[in-house]
């Protein structure tokens, strides 16, 4: 009997050691603020992490053991929020792209287009226009550098072109992704008549990246680089691009 006893300690123990050594899943979460308003006030699963959170800034992407998240984006300015339910793949570095303006006159399942839809036939407001996008990183990606170039502005179409070789219109909302990139390589992107120099540099750690574009508050389109795979200890400003040159 005693050694039945001593048998069933030593199975329990062991079971609690074997359940300790289990790792927790975890998940890193790279949050950009692409939002074409100067500022959002960001709340994850009810505490207000981000409470003065500026556009074109992203957060650090350190190991969190939280998978299902609730975001509430509010803009500063009008108090308008729009929100959202995540559930996050474990074990994987992720980026949370909000973009958006938060207005109310158009449909908020695409970002505000050129050509405006009819309003509501009962006249009351949409939801703000407020987009959450999760993009999973690569950590090996087979096809080298690759390169997310989304149009976040707001009615403002771009044309992308890539050493005077046209790539791609992107309508506000759409995105264009490529492969094989070289660690040094020019974009240009032309919005209004205006011819925009995006330039990639790699420098150490080749990553890749995504090229967000956005509007700020004069109107004027600016754009932040957002390498994945990185661990950043503090929210880091971007290299928000603002000056147009012409073509």
């Amino acid at each position: 009997m005693k050694g039945l006893t001593i048998l069933a300690i030593s199975i329990f123990v062991s079971g609690i050691c074997s359940f300790a050594e289990t790792p927790v899943p975890k998940t890193s979460v790279q949050i950009v603020n692409a939002t074409s308003v100067p500022r959002i006030g960001l709340r994850v699963n009810g505490d207000e992490k981000y409470p003065d959170f500026p556009q074109g800034l992203y957060t650090a992407d350190a190991p969190i053991p939280v998978l299902k998240a609730k975001y509430v984006a509010t803009e500063k300015s009008s108090g308008r929020s729009a929100e959202r339910d995540w559930s996050f793949e474990p074990n994987r570095n992720q980026s949370l792209v909000i973009l958006g303006d938060f207005s109310v006159d158009q449909p908020p399942d695409k970002l505000p287009q050129v050509q405006a839809p009819p309003p509501k036939p009962d006249g009351t407001p949409y939801p703000p226009n407020v987009q959450m996008r999760v993009y999973s990183h690569e950590e090996h990606p087979e096809n080298g550098i690759k390169y997310r170039i989304i149009n976040g502005m707001p009615r403002k179409v771009m044309k992308l072109s890539l050493q005077g070789k046209f790539l791609a219109e992107l309508q506000p909302g759409d995105e264009f992704s490529l492969t094989q990139q070289a660690p040094l390589v020019d974009y240009s992107v032309e919005v209004d008549s205006k011819v925009i120099a995006v330039r990639m540099r790699q420098e150490g750690l080749v990553r890749n990246a995504m090229i967000i574009f956005f509007l700020q508050e004069d109107g004027t389109p600016a754009f932040l680089r957002a390498f994945e795979n990185t661990t950043q200890s503090r929210l880091r400003a971007s290299e928000a691009e603002t000056e147009a040159k012409e073509d």
